[in-house]
C-alpha cells in the first residue's frame, strides 16, 4: 500500500519570471491510494494546477510535508512519495511518483496521454510498458545493500509519449527525481524479570528490537538513567537481543532503556524504548527459629547451626559440655565445662559452629558413655528442643 502526502495547492497565484513557474502552497491535505493510479488531468485538477502549456523547459514540483528522518516503512506496507511533474507542448503532462520499499526504490509513471517509451539516464530507450489496468508504468531498481535513511538518489528520465492532436509525433521530456530514501520501522523493547526486588538479590535486564525484512546488522543497547552503554552486542539473522543482570542489587531505584543503533545496517532506523524502572527495597523476611547439630563420633566433631527470627546485638552464645571433654571452637572461649563467645545475630540468617571434641574421659568406675554435649543458649535462654537431645559418645580409653 502507498500511502501518498501531497501538497495541494489552492489559490495558486501564478507569474511568470524568466521562464519560471513560481508557486505557493498554503494547505496540506492526504490523498489515498486510489490517487496515485489517477491519470495526470485529474491530478491537476485535484491541485488546483492548471500547466502553461510552456513546451519541455515547463517543469514544476509537488513537496511532500513529510521528510525522510520523519517517518518509516514496514513491510506490508506505507509508503512515502514525492511527485516530480513536468508538461509536454500543448499542456500535456508527465509524472514520476517516487518512493522506496525495504528492497527497491520505485518510479511510478502516469500521463495525460500514453506514453511510448522510458529511457534511463543514458541507457536505451524501452518500451514503457503501461499496465492497462492502472493506466501507469513502473521501473523498479535495487537498493545497495548498505543503504541507510536519508541517502539521496537521484535518477533522470526521458520520457516520450504518442502523437496527439497539434502535438507532433513522439513528443519527449525529460525529468529527474531527486528522492531521500525512508528507513524501515524498527521497535526496541526492554524488560526485567522483576520490576521489585529485595536488597542484595539480582535482577537481570533484556533489550531487544525487531523489524521487517532481512532485518541484520547494526547494535542493540542497554542504557543506564544518564545514558550509560551498560551492555550491547551486535543483531544478526539469530540474535536481536542482549541483557545485563545486576547482581547483587543495592537499595534505590534504577531507570534502564533500550537502544538500537541503525548504523551499519541496510536501513533500518534508529529506534529507542520507554524507559523501564526496577525498585530495590528493603526486605523484612519472615523465617522460624531453628537450632539442630550433626555429630561425627568418628571424627569427633560436632557441628550446630542456628537461625535467628530477629537481629541480636551482642548475644551471648553459650555450649555447655561435658567436665571430662576438651572441646576447642573457633572464635570461642573455655569457661568451666562451656564454651562462650559474643557476637551479633541478624534475623533469618543461618550461623554455624563446629566443635572439636579433642579428648573425652569416662570419671565415673565402670562407665562407658559421657554426655558430651547437653545444652545451648543464647543470652541465658536454651534452644535446645526435642530434635536436638543430649549427644552421648563412649569415653576414650586411658593409653
Amino acid at each position: 500500500m502507498i500511502k501518498p502526502y501531497l501538497t495541494k495547492l489552492r489559490g495558486l497565484g501564478l507569474a511568470l519570471l524568466s521562464t519560471a513557474l513560481l508557486f505557493s502552497c498554503n494547505q496540506i491535505e492526504s490523498f489515498s491510494p486510489d490517487d496515485l493510479n489517477s491519470n495526470s488531468e485529474e491530478m491537476a485538477g485535484s491541485f488546483g494546477l492548471d500547466p502553461f502549456g510552456l513546451g519541455n523547459e515547463s517543469a514544476f514540483v509537488l513537496e511532500e510535508w513529510m521528510s525522510c528522518d520523519e517517518h518509516c516503512i514496514e513491510e506490508d506496507g506505507t509508503y512515502f512519495f514525492t511527485l516530480t511533474a513536468k508538461d509536454y507542448q500543448n499542456g500535456e503532462t508527465v509524472e514520476i511518483r517516487t518512493y522506496n520499499t525495504l528492497t527497491e526504490i520505485v518510479y511510478v509513471f502516469s500521463s495525460t496521454t500514453d506514453l511510448v517509451s522510458i529511457k534511463v539516464g543514458n541507457g536505451a530507450i524501452e518500451a514503457a510498458n503501461v499496465n492497462p489496468e492502472t493506466g501507469t508504468a513502473e521501473r523498479r531498481f535495487p537498493l545497495d545493500a548498505a543503504w541507510e535513511a536519508c541517502d539521496l538518489v537521484e535518477r533522470t528520465f526521458e520520457v516520450r509519449r504518442t502523437a496527439g492532436v497539434g502535438g507532433g509525433s513522439g513528443v519527449s521530456v525529460s525529468l529527474k527525481s531527486s528522492y531521500e530514501l525512508v528507513g524501515i520501522c524498527t521497535f526496541s523493547s526492554i524488560e526485567s524479570d522483576f520490576e521489585e526486588v529485595c536488597e542484595d538479590d539480582s535482577f537481570t535486564i533484556t533489550a531487544s528490537v525487531s523489524s521487517s525484512g532481512d532485518f541484520k546488522g547494526g547494535k542493540i543497547q542497554i542504557k543506564d538513567e544518564n545514558g550509560n552503554i551498560l551492555a550491547e552486542a551486535d543483531v544478526t539473522e539469530t540474535n536481536k537481543k542482549v541483557t545485563y543482570t545486576v547482581d547483587p542489587a543495592s537499595l534505590g531505584s534504577y531507570s534502564f532503556t533500550s537502544h538500537y543503533i541503525g548504523k551499519g545496517s541496510n536501513g533500518y532506523n534508529d529506534s529507542s524504548s520507554e524507559e523501564l524502572t526496577v525498585n530495590v527495597i528493603e526486605c523484612n523476611e519472615d523465617c522460624e527459629e531453628d537450632f539442630g547439630y550433626e555429630a561425627d563420633e568418628a571424627l569427633s566433631t560436632i557441628t550446630f547451626t542456628f537461625t535467628p527470627t530477629e537481629d541480636i546485638t551482642g548475644a551471648n552464645l553459650v555450649f555447655t559440655f561435658a567436665q571430662s571433654a576438651v572441646v576447642s571452637m573457633e572464635g570461642f572461649s573455655a569457661v568451666g565445662a562451656t564454651m562462650q563467645a559474643t557476637m551479633d545475630l541478624e534475623a533469618c540468617e543461618t550461623y554455624t559452629f563446629t566443635a572439636n571434641i579433642e579428648e573425652l574421659r569416662c570419671t565415673g568406675t565402670g562407665q562407658s558413655t559421657v554426655n558430651v554435649w547437653t545444652d545451648f543458649k543464647v543470652n541465658d535462654e536454651s534452644k535446645k528442643n526435642e530434635d536436638t537431645p543430649n549427644i552421648v559418645w563412649a569415653c576414650q580409653e586411658d593409653e
